[in-house]
């Protein structure tokens, strides 16, 4: 028996896909567990999106087929409050058969959003940039850098030699006429003028002019301008091109695990059509009677588009999710689905496909404005405390 452990031992490896190959013992489905929560990270709800964990092995247990490894995971830094877990159950060859989410970690303080902090690293990148474009472009570029001295060719210069005049030709001399003689004048005859008897003239009176007074001009009353209404420029309207069918509507459904309360609670949320969204959240097991809550929210034009080409790239209308089923599956675990209508065809991803498209997810999820996220939550923290409250009364 010692042998066969020792080459099971021997057999433990990975492959490319990060999977172990062969026989693994207790410790290292400890380190599998560990490595498979960290680089692919369960779904721990919209409120830790996106947020790096730790994680610590809280329990472990040897079965006949399957080793079960629970991990306790809490933010990353100073994190008051209490750590959620997570159970693996892995088998004896070192593949991760099935995991699920047993509580989130629950605490007042506020996460950061990862959307906000990875804006602030690209505003930070292209201040960078620019303040390197700036500092080099100060700097002469036929200037060699202080330090490095410049290439002298070896070769002795070239002799230079001096070209051949070439003979610029003489302006000949250019013939003038000499001005023409003007001919000579004609003698033309002078013809004496005749005398003409005329009359004496006639003394006649001269009329007196009498200057009428001139009569004044009135002034002839003018309207005022009436002001008229001044032309406005009305600019033509740019009518968007639209990335997207225009009957394109998503929806997407999120259920916790089978976990006790409080930490069961579901979601639904619907994108589109004609850049509406809307979300529904239940904050109870379906068999308390709990209520449902409904908020809406405006989604803008970009982030349709966006959502819409993210989908097209991880193969949401095109994948055979039928070929990618398992042959067994274990219940208990979170639950996620997606239906999507586009172009009049109707496209649904199953539970088995969520890691596939884990980033459509994530975008979906994003898309409900932060202050409604935080509403929902204050208001299901709410309930459990009149639940409690009406059975400690009752008692």
């Amino acid at each position: 028996m010692a042998e066969e452990e020792e080459k099971k031992e021997d057999k433990f490896d990975f492959d490319l896909a990060g999977e172990t190959m062969g026989y693994v013992s207790l410790e290292q489905a400890r380190v599998l567990a560990v490595r498979k929560a960290r680089e692919d990270p369960g779904n721990y709800g919209p409120r830790f999106a996106g947020v790096r964990m730790v994680f610590d092995v809280v329990e472990q247990e040897d079965g006949e087929d399957y080793y079960v490894v629970t991990l306790s995971f809490r933010p990353e830094g100073d994190f008051a409050g209490a750590p959620g877990r997570e159970q693996f159950f892995i088998e004896k060859e070192g593949v991760v058969a099935h995991r699920q989410v047993r509580g989130l970690p629950r605490g007042k303080g506020r996460l950061p959003v990862p959307a906000i902090a990875g804006g602030i690293a690209a505003a930070v990148a292209v201040v960078a940039v620019v303040v390197g474009v700036l500092l080099s472009g100060g700097q002469n570029p036929e200037t060699p850098a202080p330090g490095v001295t410049p290439d002298i060719p070896n070769s002795s210069p070239a002799a230079v030699v001096p070209p051949a005049a070439t003979p610029t030709p003489k302006p000949s001399p250019t013939p003038t006429r000499p001005p023409p003689t003007p001919p000579a004048p004609t003698p033309t005859s002078t013809l004496r003028p005749t005398p003409t008897r005329t009359a004496p003239p006639l003394l006649r009176p001269t009329p007196t002019q009498v200057l009428l007074p001139t009569a004044t001009p009135r002034p002839t009353p003018t309207a005022p301008p009436v002001a008229g209404p001044t032309p406005t420029t009305v600019p033509p309207r740019v009518i968007p091109i639209r990335q997207y069918p225009i009957d394109f509507l998503a929806q997407y459904a999120w259920s916790a695990g089978s976990v006790p309360p409080p930490n069961h609670f579901s979601y639904s949320i619907r994108i589109g059509p004609d850049q509406k969204g809307e979300i529904l959240l239940t904050p109870d097991y379906t068999t308390s009677d709990p209520p449902t809550w409904q908020e809406t929210f405006s989604i803008d034009e970009r982030e349709m588009e966006t959502l819409y080409a993210l989908m097209k790239k991880q193969e949401v209308f095109t994948k055979d999710w039928e070929a990618s089923k398992p042959t067994r599956r274990l219940t208990g675990g979170t639950s996620e689905s997606l239906k999507v209508t586009a172009d009049g065809g109707e496209f649904a991803v199953p539970y088995w496909g969520a890691g596939s498209v884990r980033e459509v997810y994530n975008s979906i999820v994003a898309l409900v404005p932060e202050a409604i996220w935080d509403k929902l939550m204050a208001r299901r923290e709410q309930y459990f405390q009149d639940k409690d409250t009406g059975r400690s009364g009752g008692s």
